[in-house]
């Protein structure tokens, strides 16, 4: 029997002191990218070595932009992993199994939180 467990955590805030709208390649690496690498270094762990990944959707395009943001994949290549069942239980790297917070109403107090991914 699988028993899951946290090995590491981090959390980031983007913070633009300058007021000025910042560029795409400004935002290249975000408070998720560097999140994830602060987890992943604190566990001595890599994206590959997740078998369960719980991931922020607040909204409909969270899910997709955190999968790469974190590690998972590659940008642009969250479609193929959808659409080849590699998100689902039983896949690759099954990915928000619970439904995620969109389906849990978005309980307050789990935004913090909900970034998690099992080894």
């Amino acid at each position: 029997m699988l028993i899951p467990f946290i090995l590491g955590s981090a959390s980031e805030s983007v913070i633009n002191p300058t007021g000025r709208k910042l560029l795409a390649a400004e935002m290249a690496a975000g408070a998720t990218t560097h999140a994830a690498r602060a987890a992943f270094e604190t566990a001595g762990l890599g994206p590959g070595d997740i078998d369960v990944a719980q991931i922020q959707d607040t909204e409909a395009g969270a899910e997709l932009m955190h999968l790469a943001e974190c590690g998972f994949c590659e940008h642009g290549e969250q479609g193929r992993l959808i659409m080849d069942g590699e998100l689902e239980i039983g896949g690759r790297i099954p990915t928000n199994t619970d439904g995620g917070l969109l389906a849990n109403g978005e309980p307050i107090g789990t935004g913090e939180k909900s970034i998690e991914a099992k080894a």
